[in-house]
């Protein structure tokens, strides 16, 4: 009964708050800590107000290029160790969210 932590290959973290808002962690650092069967994401770096840069970056839910969706997919793929489409399903199941879509296929 350890410890596991995993480090995730993340550019930068975008957080949908509840009123609406968003906070944008660039450049992020992201490990999701597993311990007695449960995981947590601890995420540090850069914090800021990302209203304007969220959506001058294409964060905003729908407005990410589809070469943003296939890189996201890669990464969910690989830390998830399951197929591409798998993965695109887990995002799509998120609302794009890399860490809840592997944390999903985790717990499949």
């Amino acid at each position: 009964m350890g410890i596991k932590t995993t480090e995730l290959d993340v550019e930068k973290v975008v957080v949908f708050k509840a009123d609406g808002s968003q906070l944008v962690v660039k450049p992020a650092s992201v490990q999701v800590i597993e311990m007695q069967g449960q995981k947590q994401l601890q995420v540090s770096g850069e914090f800021a107000d990302g209203a304007g840069e969220a959506r001058a970056e294409g964060a905003v839910e729908g407005e990410g290029s589809a070469a943003d969706a296939d890189a996201d997919a890669k990464i969910v793929a690989e830390q998830a160790k399951v197929p591409l489409e798998k993965a695109r399903l887990a995002l799509e199941a998120s609302g794009g969210d890399i860490a809840e879509a592997i944390m999903l296929l985790e717990n499949d």
